[in-house]
């Protein structure tokens, strides 16, 4: 399996290389992981000074914000080229507003195929916005909302997150609502935004069945 990996807001590839790293390794046979960063720089964020403190570099992030819709459009087609590019991905993974970006992608190609995605592996995801209005024109932006938009992904999915996050907050349950329950996978940890590591024990252990259940539904 072949995965495009896209990191939080006011990290970048490398950190989130690091934030992944015994998880990789854990599932690294026959899988392939692909790391870009974002095209912006950045200020670092609230709740996120526990996941760059200790790994000082560049903080990036995908999308100016605050942002209209002509800039999220331009900013998904021009990653939608990526995609194609330099595919194909079998899956998604994403940190914070990566996993944001990750889903529009998956709600976008479950409309359209335009990748076919298979799985997606979900850590601390942010409320994102619908592909549907980024395909019309004019455009006005909404965000996805399972209460309306009810499930939309049909994929195996794994969705990380925690219960002291203060950046997410309920997101990451609201966008996890948005996928198939019946193929996705939940994982609640304590450690705030940031993903289970080698120091976290069984959390980890967790976080790395869920992944492989996933990836074994493919």
């Amino acid at each position: 399996m072949r995965f495009l990996c896209l990191h939080g807001r006011g990290t970048n590839a490398e950190i989130f290389k690091s934030q992944t790293s015994c998880l990789r390794e854990a599932i690294s046979e026959g899988n392939e992981f692909v790391f870009i960063n974002g095209r912006i720089q950045v200020d670092e964020i609230p709740g996120v000074s526990s996941v760059v403190k200790s790994r000082p570099s560049e903080r990036l992030g995908f999308v100016p914000l605050p942002a209209d819709a002509e800039t999220y459009q331009a900013f998904f087609l021009e990653i939608q080229q990526l995609i194609r590019a330099n595919g194909p991905f079998d899956g998604l993974f994403g940190f914070s507003e990566g996993a944001g970006v990750a889903v529009t992608l998956l709600v976008d190609d479950a409309r359209r195929q335009f990748a076919n995605f298979k799985c997606a592996v979900l850590f601390c995801a942010l409320d994102t916005v619908s592909p549907d209005d980024l395909n019309s024109s004019p455009s006005n932006l909404r965000l996805l909302d399972p209460e309306t938009d009810r499930v939309l992904v049909t994929i195996p999915t794994a969705h990380i997150w925690s219960s002291r996050d203060k950046v997410a907050n309920c997101a990451s349950q609201r966008i996890a609502d948005l996928f198939e329950p019946t193929v996705r996978e939940v994982v609640v940890h304590e450690l705030g935004h940031d993903i289970p590591g080698a120091s976290c024990g069984e959390k980890v252990q967790d976080t790395v069945r869920a992944i492989e259940r996933t990836i074994g539904r493919v």
